[in-house]
């Protein structure tokens, strides 16, 4: 929901005019729709790094997990493929000066995961009973909506249980109270799951993120209190979007919705060619 809040425009020009317009998707024979999927899909190069470090982390997890060798070489080498190739579908072709730097950082960061907090304890066999990666893209649903809220890594240790989000970038160790909220979903998400307590109590959230060349860690145990903000904060989030699909009306008229006011947004969307909002507030706010 993150990009409703930034600028409702963006959000529905992608996810209700480009809905099905992907590769292979139902609609994907219809220009309009497959341009506002592609355009709405468009991330800065730094964002597809950190999307492949993410396939990377969990490469390494299943491969720990499965008791398989892991070869740095080959997770480097991988990195640098999916980094390339992700640019190259986006924009048709790849700056090698550019790819080299992206690839540093981003195998900085997979290089050093086996030294984060927690991740260092599964390296070593220490106080984790028993654990497994998981596929954060694990939908929840609540009032109807599909909501991805699992963990990229569930754990326990005695009586708890450790519901782990992996970052390849946060901007301060202390999530925002926006972030906290929406992490506490993952709470919502392990209390669905067959096997696992029924009590928040029982489990413990964190967020391993990558900031200043080293792995950060944020931990809070959960709570009703909690678990009930997160689902408010997702309840409101819907309100919003359902909100927002109204005032673009039956024909989804996008020039009805709101755009976002900061430039930082405008920049990195792969509307900004086509969008009026961003004209204006690209040009008129830099005169």
């Amino acid at each position: 929901m993150k990009t409703l809040n930034e600028c409702p425009r963006r959000y529905v020009h992608h996810h209700v005019v480009g809905r099905g317009g992907w590769p292979g998707g139902p609609r994907q024979d219809d220009a309009d729709v497959a341009l506002a999927w592609r355009l709405g899909s468009r991330r800065p190069h730094s964002d597809l790094m950190m999307r492949a470090v993410s396939d990377g982390i969990r490469d390494r997890l299943w491969a720990d997990h499965q008791d398989e060798a892991w070869s740095a070489g080959a997770a480097e080498a991988m990195l640098r493929s999916r980094i390339d190739e992700s640019i190259r579908m986006q924009d048709g072709c790849v700056d090698a000066m550019e790819l080299d730097s992206l690839v540093e950082g981003g195998w900085e960061r997979l290089r050093a995961i086996e030294r984060a907090p927690l991740i260092s304890l599964l390296e070593r066999g220490e106080r984790i009973d028993e654990w497994m990666p998981l596929d954060r893209l694990d939908p929840l649903r609540q009032d109807g909506a599909r909501l991805y809220a699992a963990p990229d890594l569930l754990a326990r240790s005695g009586s708890t249980w450790h519901l782990v989000r992996i970052s390849a970038q946060i901007g301060r160790r202390e999530p925002l109270e926006s972030q906290r909220l929406e992490l506490g979903m993952l709470l919502a998400w392990a209390l669905e799951q067959p096997g696992l307590p029924r009590e928040p109590a029982r489990f413990i959230i964190h967020r391993l993120g990558w900031r200043g060349h080293r792995w950060l860690s944020w931990r809070q145990r959960c709570s009703e209190t909690w678990l009930r903000d997160s689902r408010a904060l997702v309840e409101h989030d819907l309100a919003a979007l359902s909100q927002a699909r109204w005032k673009a009306g039956p024909f989804t008229e996008l020039e009805l919705l709101p755009t976002t006011d900061q430039k930082r947004i405008c920049r990195g969307c792969g509307y900004r060619e086509i969008c009026p909002g961003a004209k204006r507030l690209l040009v008129f706010s830099d005169m």
